[in-house]
């Protein structure tokens, strides 16, 4: 599997200029998020939000689903995490949502997409 060279540089640069850990991959149309780890002294900048728009704009364009599970296993308060990915756009892969083509948690789908799954 090649690597996408735009992600890479977006975690290489984001650990290098914010010391934030990005964990973020593609295969095929589907952009996965592993990790966006924000250090204490750090949160609160806009750093994780800023990722955010540039990950989902990159998906929109490359006309991708970006996919996820949230975790409050870095010290996140979970609620307040989901909320955060719904603000983008996420759902919960389940009920009217539901697609068998995604297995995670919840997801995102490209612009042209959107309409045909949102609820």
């Amino acid at each position: 599997m090649k690597k996408d060279q735009y992600l890479l540089g977006l975690s290489e640069g984001s650990r290098e200029y914010w010391d934030v850990q990005l964990d973020v991959g593609r295969y095929k149309n589907i952009i996965h998020l592993y990790l966006i780890e924000v250090p204490e002294k750090h949160r609160g900048k806009g750093y994780a939000k800023l990722l955010m728009k540039r990950i989902c704009n990159y998906a929109d364009r490359q006309k991708c689903i970006v996919t996820l599970k949230p975790t409050a296993q870095f010290g996140a308060d979970l609620e307040r995490l989901v909320s955060f990915y719904r603000s983008f756009g996420f759902v919960f892969n389940a009920d009217d949502n539901y697609r068998e083509d995604i297995a995670e948690v919840m997801y995102r789908c490209n612009a042209t997409e959107s309409e045909q799954y949102y609820v």
